[in-house]
């Protein structure tokens, strides 16, 4: 069982399942997919109303989980093999904001479990607002990063659920 600010996320039987803060009391959201990243380092759980799909590359790999909905957004997982970066050093290689990003938060914060680091945004984009949510962590040489982003007017209703995804990830190396 692992305990974080948005729930606590539990294994029954082969499914995982999180209870989140939301609108409404203690919601379990069932986390019954799972996509391992091609390099092997991690395991996402992701509800069934996401699709995801997975990238490669000898820099690293990436899964990606979108929401059937697209308001409910979508949640994105970054590996970065061989690091030997302090994990300042490593989100100011990898932190780039875009010019329509604005009003950055940073704070420590726990990214799938693992201390780290988180960044918020408000990202633009057609003139739509989004909230951002980057988590930075390194575990065992590997760099992770994590990346939500939800239409800012959905994200009361749809936040918890992307943080309960992010929560539930399994570094398997």
């Amino acid at each position: 069982m692992r305990l974080s600010s948005s729930g606590v996320a539990t294994f029954v039987g082969s499914s995982l399942f999180a209870l989140v803060a939301c609108s409404r009391p203690s919601a379990a959201v069932l986390l019954d997919q799972k996509l391992v990243s091609p390099d092997g380092l991690i395991a996402v759980h992701f509800p069934g109303d996401f699709v995801a799909k997975t990238t490669s590359s000898p820099a690293g790999s990436s899964i990606s989980a979108t929401a059937k909905t697209a308001t409910k957004g979508t949640v994105s997982f970054v590996t970065k093999p061989g690091l030997t970066s302090s994990l300042d050093g490593f989100v100011k290689e990898f932190h780039t904001p875009g010019p329509d990003e604005a009003d950055e938060s940073r704070a420590a914060a726990t990214c799938a479990g693992k201390p780290g680091l988180a960044i918020r945004t408000t990202w633009t984009v057609k003139a739509l607002p989004f909230v951002k949510r980057r988590c930075y962590a390194i575990v065992d040489g590997t760099g992770f990063i994590s990346t939500y982003a939800v239409l800012r007017d959905e994200a009361p209703a749809n936040e918890a659920t992307l943080r309960a995804i992010v929560d539930a990830t399994e570094f398997l190396k």
